[in-house]
């Protein structure tokens, strides 16, 4: 008796091992109903905010919607290709922010005032490099 037991629990046993491997067959679909259609622009704006950024503020999904998001995204990669236009016109605004550049400038140049030029290119370039707008 104690082997038809056993036979019985193996049985059983082989029965819940068949219903979970066809619970697991390809009846289900493999891939996602969108992985074979395409993003619309909407919808690739709100991915890259959301994938490669912190969140999206005001205006960035007008603004890459217009540059487009591969332009957008090698911007990204590219941070000295993105004009520092608006960045220059804030700073202005500060007095604080031009003494200290005015003072930069000052300064490289009395280090160099034994020169024939009072600043030379050299240094003139690296203070320039600083001073950028």
């Amino acid at each position: 008796m104690p082997s038809v037991v056993r036979a019985a629990q193996h049985f059983g046993s082989l029965i819940v091992l068949a219903v979970a491997v066809a619970d697991c067959s390809s009846t289900r679909p493999t891939t996602s109903p969108r992985a074979d259609q395409r993003l619309t622009q909407e919808e690739r704006v709100e991915h890259v905010l959301s994938r490669l950024t912190f969140g999206p503020r005001a205006g960035d999904a007008e603004r890459i919607a217009a540059i487009g998001v591969d332009r957008w995204i090698s911007q990204q990669l590219h941070p000295e290709s993105i004009p520092d236009s608006g960045l220059n016109i804030a700073l202005a605004s500060i007095p604080q922010v031009a003494e200290a550049r005015s003072s930069v400038h000052v300064a490289a140049c009395s280090r160099n005032a034994s020169t024939p030029v009072a600043c030379s290119a050299k240094k003139s370039a690296r203070v320039l490099a600083i001073l950028r707008y």
